[in-house]
C-alpha cells in the first residue's frame, strides 16, 4: 500500500505532545505500507531530507496581486482564531505529483485540518484527516477567550462554515477524545484515535528517592498550558505553600511568554527549568505531577505521560477529559482538584504518605500500560486506514 502523509511538523520530532502524536501516526502508517511524507514551512528549502521524506517550501510571494489578496485574507481571518482555510490556497514549491511522479497513492493521511485547509490538499478519493482536538471546543475554551463578543460570534460562525466545507473534502477524521466522536459538529465519519505519550525507558527508576517537589511539564508557547500554570500559581499555590513550606513546584517547558516568566519568579519555591531534553530524572524525583489546564481540546497528553511514568497526577477537571469513566470507577492515580483546599487535601492524603502514594503509582502505571500502548494506537490506525481503502 502506498500512503501519502502530509504534516506540518517534521514527523521525526518528538519533543512535545503534538509532535509525539505526529510521530506515532507516521510510525503506525509505516507498519501498513510504504509512506511518502511531505512537511511544509516557508523557511524550508525544498529537498528530500530522508528516504521518502520531503521538506517543501511554502511560497508566500507568487505575484503582487495574489500576495495582496493573501495578506488581506490573512489579516481578516487570523485575528478571529479560525482555521487557516483561506479562499486562496498557500502555494508550495512542488506538489506531491511532482515529487512522487510515478507513485499512485492508495490513501492520503493529513495531520491537522489547518494543513488541509491552508493549502487545499484534497482531491484524493481516500483522505483521512487527523483532526486531533475538537476545533469548536478549542475555540470556545481557549482561542476566543480574549475576543470581544462580536468577534467571538463571527469567528465561531466562520469556523462552523469552514468545518462544513472541509467535511465534504475528506473521507474520515480522527479525534483524540473518544467522547467527542458523537458530539463533534464535523459532518464526516469520525473515529477515536486516542493520544498516547512518551513511555519510560528500561533505565527509568520509578522507586527512586523523591525530592520535596511536584512537577508540571508542557509546551509553554501553548496558551492553555501557560494560562493554566498562571492560574495555578495565583489561585492554588499560595495555599499549598502555606501547608507545605518546604515543597517546590518545578515547571518544565520552553517559550513561555516573558511577562509570565517574570511574574512567576515572584512565587515562592517555584523553579522554572525551561526545556529539558530527558524528563525521566525529573519524573523519578518528583512526588507527583500537576496538570493545570482549563482550556483546549482533545485529551491532555501530559496526563497520560504522568501515569505512564507511574506518578500520581493531580489535575483540573478539564485535564482529566477522556478519562472520566476510569476515574469514576477505579483508582488509576488520577485525581481532579476543585480548589486550593481540595488540592492540599489530595496532596496530603494521596501523595505525602509514601505507602499510600506507592499504591496509587502502581495503579497509574497499570492503567497507562493497558490503555495507551503504541500497539493499540497502531492497530486503530491500521483498522481505519484499511476500512477507508476498502470502501
Amino acid at each position: 500500500m502506498n500512503i501519502l502523509y502530509l504534516s506540518e511538523p517534521d514527523p521525526r520530532m518528538t519533543h512535545f505532545g503534538g509532535a509525539q502524536r505526529t510521530n506515532y501516526i507516521w510510525r503506525a502508517l509505516q507498519e501498513i505500507g510504504d509512506v511518502y511524507t511531505m512537511t511544509f514551512d516557508q523557511r524550508f528549502e525544498t529537498e528530500e531530507v530522508a528516504p521518502r521524506l520531503w521538506y517543501v517550501k511554502k511560497l508566500q510571494r507568487v505575484n503582487p496581486l495574489r500576495d495582496f489578496f493573501y495578506k488581506l485574507q490573512y489579516k481578516f481571518l487570523y485575528p478571529l482564531q479560525v482555521l487557516q482555510c483561506f479562499p486562496l490556497a498557500t502555494k508550495i514549491e512542488k506538489t506531491a505529483d511532482e515529487i512522487f511522479p510515478d507513485i499512485k497513492f492508495d490513501v492520503v493521511v493529513c495531520r491537522y485540518l489547518d494543513v488541509l485547509g491552508e493549502m487545499h490538499l484534497w482531491g484524493h478519493p481516500h483522505l483521512i484527516v487527523d483532526i486531533d482536538d475538537d476545533p469548536l471546543q478549542m475555540f470556545d475554551t481557549a482561542k476566543s477567550r480574549s475576543m470581544n463578543p462580536l468577534s467571538r460570534h463571527l469567528g465561531r460562525w466562520i469556523l462552523k462554515c469552514q468545518l462544513r466545507f472541509l467535511s465534504r473534502k475528506m473521507t474520515l477524521g480522527w479525534l483524540s477524545n473518544a467522547s467527542q466522536v458523537n458530539a463533534c459538529r464535523i459532518r464526516v465519519p469520525l473515529a477515536a484515535l486516542r493520544n498516547i505519550s512518551a513511555v519510560p525507558s528500561v533505565d527509568y527508576e520509578p522507586d527512586a528517592t523523591r525530592k520535596m517537589q511536584i512537577l508540571s511539564v508542557g509546551a509553554l508557547d501553548y496558551a492553555p498550558n501557560y494560562l493554566g500554570i498562571d492560574a495555578f500559581l495565583s489561585e492554588i499555590w499560595p495555599t499549598v505553600h502555606k501547608a507545605f513550606p518546604d515543597l517546590n513546584y518545578v515547571i518544565v517547558g520552553k517559550n513561555a511568554p516573558k511577562k509570565y516568566v517574570e511574574k512567576w519568579k515572584s512565587s515562592p519555591n517555584v523553579i522554572q527549568m525551561g526545556f529539558v531534553d530527558n524528563l525521566e530524572q525529573l519524573y523519578a524525583e518528583s512526588l507527583c505531577t500537576v496538570v493545570s489546564v482549563g482550556s483546549g481540546g482533545g485529551t491532555c497528553i501530559k496526563t497520560i505521560e504522568s501515569l505512564s511514568y507511574g506518578r500520581v497526577c493531580l489535575s483540573t477537571p478539564f485535564g482529566i477529559r477522556g478519562h472520566e469513566v476510569a476515574v469514576a470507577s477505579s483508582d488509576i492515580g488520577l485525581y481532579a482538584f476543585n480548589d486550593a483546599s481540595h488540592f492540599v487535601e489530595l496532596l496530603d492524603r494521596k501523595v505525602m504518605d509514601a505507602t499510600e502514594r506507592s499504591r496509587h503509582e502502581v495503579s497509574a502505571r497499570q492503567y497507562a500500560e493497558e490503555n495507551f500502548s503504541f500497539k493499540a494506537f497502531a492497530d486503530t490506525v491500521k483498522q481505519t486506514v484499511q476500512n477507508v481503502v476498502n470502501q
